[in-house]
Formats: structure tokens, sequence, C-alpha cells
């Protein structure tokens, strides 16, 4: 029980079958080799091609990006331009009949003149804040009904 053991007739079977067909075998190992190296091959090509369209989408971006940056730039200059005392004067002077005030229109202010200013237009609008809103509830306003009951328990 050493092994199985086969009839004689089958191993002469064997034999003969080897002998008749061996070209065979060879043949179809070398069709195996074959489409393995058709088929590595292919696979090399189509990665190379998927590189290279890769490639070409990489530059059309960079083109785009390029584009993009000069836009930009443009753009950039024409707000320049449009934002420019030279013609923000022009149209002041073409579409609403302004020129440019003499020199007894100017009222010239000091450093005190423009504290007082300040203050009073930081006061107007924090009064028409409280104008607007005075009529609102506002939820979570829990720090002043505290105030508030703290001030009528004193």
């Amino acid at each position: 029980m050493g092994g199985l053991a086969f009839p004689g007739w089958y191993s002469m079977n064997l034999k003969a079958f080897q002998g008749r067909y061996a070209g065979l075998v060879s043949l179809g190992k070398t069709v195996g080799i074959l489409l393995l190296v058709i088929n590595l091959a292919a696979a090399f090509v189509l990665e190379r091609y998927r590189i290279a369209r890769t490639a070409i989408e990489v530059g059309k971006l960079e083109d785009e990006v390029k584009q993009l940056h000069k836009n930009r730039a443009y753009l950039e200059s024409k707000i320049l331009d449009l934002e420019s005392l030279d013609h923000l004067g022009s149209i002041a002077s073409e579409r609403f009949s302004l020129k440019p005030p003499h020199p007894e229109q100017i009222v010239w202010l000091s450093d005190s003149d423009f504290a007082s200013i300040r203050s009073s237009i930081a006061r107007r609008a924090i009064e028409r804040l409280d104008f607007l809103y005075a009529n609102l509830n506002i939820p979570g306003l829990g720090v002043t009904s505290a105030v508030a009951k703290e001030r009528a328990a004193r």
C-alpha cells in the first residue's frame, strides 16, 4: 500500500501517448508562452497609452491654468483702471456734469474734528440699530434677564 498500483497496460499506453503526442505538448507549451508574452506586451502598450493620454490631459490643464492666470491679471488691471481717480473723475464730469471743486469750496478738518465726527457717526449707527432691533424678541438673552432679576431682588 505504499503507492498506487496501475496495471501494466496503463504504463505502456502512457509511454505510447507521450511518444505520439510529445510534439503537441511541446506546441501547447510554446503557444501558451507565446500568448503570455502577447498579453504582457499588450498590457505594456495599454499602460503606455494611458500614460500618454494622462500627459496630454495634464498639458491641456496646464494651458488652461495659464490662460486663467492671464485672464485674472487682465481683470485685475481692468479693476485698477476702473477704480483709478482719473477714471472716476471722467465719469463724474461726463455723466453727472461735476467739476473739480474750487479752493474756497474745500473745508480742511483737523484731527480733533475727525474724532468727534467718528464718535458721532458711531453713536448714530448704534442708535439706528437700537431702533431697528428694539421690537425684536431675540431668544438667548439670558444675561439681561438675569441682571433684571438681580436688580428686582435688590
